[in-house]
């Protein structure tokens, strides 16, 4: 099947598919290529890689960076866009990404633009720490 860049190809399909299984966590080039692995896939680093910066320029994927020297995480958008309207909560444990959409933390990004003239950007902005049910197990 050709689309506007190319050809989708099978290992295209099942990276995707990868991604949309697991939407709500951000997945590393690992452990997209640990799942590859654990589902009999004979896919490569490099096609890995590729196929994410598609995805991510075609809108279909988020890609993530916290630090300069940290791997990137990517995370399937199943709404296009909507990750730029709200800040996200990352659980260290499990690593599930919790959108959050609350007035309180727009309140607080709005205190943080108006009294020290700084101004978030919601898309880019993850706190980390422990979801309940992670914290309710330990």
């Amino acid at each position: 099947m050709r689309t506007a860049d190319g050809y989708k190809t099978r290992q295209r399909a099942v990276i995707e598919s990868i991604l949309k299984d697991n939407s709500d966590i951000h997945m590393t080039v690992d452990d997209i290529a640990a799942k590859l692995i654990s589902i009999g896939e004979n896919v490569g680093r490099t096609t890995v890689y590729r196929t994410l910066e598609k995805l991510v320029n075609e809108g279909k994927v988020r890609k993530y960076t916290a630090e300069k020297n940290d791997s990137a995480c990517f995370q399937y958008l199943t709404n296009t866009g909507h990750c730029h309207e709200h800040f996200h909560l990352k659980c260290v444990d499990c690593g599930k990404l919790l959108h959050l959409d609350c007035q309180k933390i727009s309140e607080l990004a709005s205190h943080i633009a108006s009294d020290h003239g700084f101004t978030l950007n919601a898309g880019r902005t993850v706190l980390y720490g422990v979801c309940e049910k992670c914290r309710l197990k330990g």
